[in-house]
């Protein structure tokens, strides 16, 4: 026969039914099918095989109808399909987004989400996963939105293990850093308070060695003659001196000038005498040569 067009339905369901009579057997048909059912402006369900790919429903701003029942399904080619959410807004505790671990509804559950709180990713233990909303008659919200990637088991857990041992060195490292910033700083200020108490003690020593020597030695109270008394004693040396010479200083000058007339006396007395009775000698002298040699 001839090869109809394609059919599309007006909402998530359809009914395929196969009647024939009691005349004539022909090879019977085939179809493929794929979930794009749109109802107004909301794309419900549909099924993928993409490595990577997102999920929104509805697919504009609108909220989505009450009495919903739609479901997805991926399967990659790859190990594990990791899902993530990028929104969420539904009926708290009525209208749900379940996810599961296979391609149908009876795949062990992974979590079900409901509310405005946004999820942690999940990850499926195979390359399947099934996605299923549902929502009551009451208070329909904007949906949600969400994400899938492949990832490998073996890649994800050398790039979860690898960045956990860096940060743990780089974690043991601060720590390590830390503890030295903290015992440097124990002993500097250990040594600033020892030179600060060995300058302070250095300073006070000296300070009562200053007070002491002043105790000991009142210069502000002595006497001129107890202030020195070297110099007393050499005064008192030379009142002595004086007194063994005849007297005071004012008995002393008419003595030394009696010293000097006795002096004068003698010179001539002595010396001018002398020196008359030498000239005579000689002029004696000089005459007796003449008149012999006359």
């Amino acid at each position: 026969g001839t090869m109809p067009s394609s059919v599309k339905t007006t909402i998530n369901k359809a009914f395929i039914s196969f009647h024939s009579d009691s005349a004539g057997n022909r090879t019977g048909f085939s179809l493929t099918w794929s979930t794009l059912g749109s109802i107004g402006n909301n794309i419900c369900g549909g099924h993928f095989s993409n490595d990577s790919g997102s999920i929104q429903y509805p697919v504009t701003g609108s909220n989505y109808p009450e009495n919903v029942n739609c479901s997805w399904v991926i399967v990659s080619s790859g190990a594990n399909i990791e899902l993530e959410f990028t929104s969420i807004n539904t009926e708290p505790g009525t209208d749900f987004v379940y996810i599961r671990d296979g391609e149908s509804i009876s795949a062990p559950e992974l979590g079900n989400y409901s509310g405005v709180t946004l999820p942690s990713s999940v990850k499926t233990t195979s390359n399947k996963a099934f996605i299923h909303f549902t929502s009551d008659a009451l208070h329909p919200s904007k949906g949600f939105a969400l994400i899938w990637n492949i990832v490998d088991d073996n890649t994800d857990m050398q790039a979860s293990t690898l960045p956990m041992s860096t940060t743990l060195k780089t974690e043991a490292v601060m720590d390590d850093a830390s503890t030295f910033i903290i015992i440097g700083a124990i002993i500097a200020i250990f040594l600033i308070v020892v030179i600060a108490t060995t300058i302070f003690f250095c300073l006070k020593k000296r300070k009562n060695q200053v007070i002491s020597g002043q105790q000991e030695l009142p210069l502000e109270n002595l006497s001129p003659n107890q202030s020195d008394p070297g110099m007393g004693n050499h005064h008192d040396s030379e009142n002595s001196l004086y007194d063994n010479m005849g007297g005071s200083i004012e008995e002393q000058v008419p003595n030394r000038d009696s010293r000097h007339e006795s002096e004068n006396s003698l010179y001539s007395a002595t010396m001018v005498p002398n020196r008359g009775s030498r000239h005579d000698s000689e002029n004696s002298l000089y005459g007796a040569i003449i008149a012999r040699d006359a």
